[in-house]
Formats: C-alpha cells, structure tokens, sequence
C-alpha cells in the first residue's frame, strides 16, 4: 500500500463511529471489505459471485449493523477511490447458494457515489452522504 493511501484508510478506519443497534439476531454472517483498489474475481459458480475489491480491511456487520465513516477534509486525499462490498455466508436461506456478495461501491473522496458489478439481487450494498459522513445502508430484500 502506498504511503499516500495509507492516511485515507488510516482515516477511514478511526473515523467509525457507530453501529445501528440489531433489532433481533443477525441474518447472517456479513462482512464489509473496505480496499484501495477494484478487482474482478469469481467466487463459485453462480456469476453474481464476485469478489469486486482488492480487501484491505474486512469488518464484520449485520443488516441492520453497517459503521458510516467520516470523509476526510484533507486535500492530498481529494480524488481518491475507496471500494465498498459485503459478503453474507447464510445456508439457512440460501441453501443452494451460501454465500451472497452485493454489488461493488466506488466512493471517489470529494466526488461521487458509484455502484458497479453484479450482485446478489436479494443483497443490495448503497450509500449516500450527509455533510461529512459517508452512510452505507446494506439491505435485503
């Protein structure tokens, strides 16, 4: 990892700042990976499967468990890319298909929102800004 990209990440990690409280037990187990780089890589067999980011942090979350971050104010970080996708491991529900990943999310800092790849279409990964923070909203539909 480059020294430039080590702040932004460095930020975004300290700058979690609060879990939703789970209204009952977690769905499944979920993970966020947060990276510095897109990546295309196939999980299995079903074409929805893909890993769309090279992790540089994975954090565990729940449905109604997703942090937001603070987005850095800093100049020498404007224009940067930092990647977004979830991944569910639940065999109760998707028995045929355990593990589920959502579509990929491109958050340039300082500029905009961007969701690409395929995804599960039960497993929706969004986000929206509000002021300086940076909301992600996992939802299963």
């Amino acid at each position: 990892m480059s020294q430039r990209l080590l702040p932004l990440l460095i930020v975004l990690i300290g700058a979690t700042t609060t879990f939703a409280q789970p209204s009952g037990p977690p769905v499944g187990e979920c993970f966020l990976a947060i990276g510095m780089q897109s990546a295309n890589v196939p999980v299995g067999s079903d074409p929805q499967d893909v890993l769309l980011l090279n992790p540089s942090l994975v954090i565990p979350v729940t449905v109604t468990a997703v942090p937001y971050f603070t987005i850095p104010s800093d100049p020498a970080v404007q224009g940067m890319h930092v990647y977004f996708q979830v991944a569910m491991f639940n065999p109760m529900l998707f028995p045929n298909d355990p593990i589920q990943f959502t579509n990929g999310l491109d958050v340039q800092v300082g500029g905009g929102i961007v969701s690409y790849g395929p995804g599960a279409p039960n497993l929706v990964l969004g986000a929206f800004t509000s002021g300086s923070l940076l909301v992600l909203e996992l939802t299963m539909i």
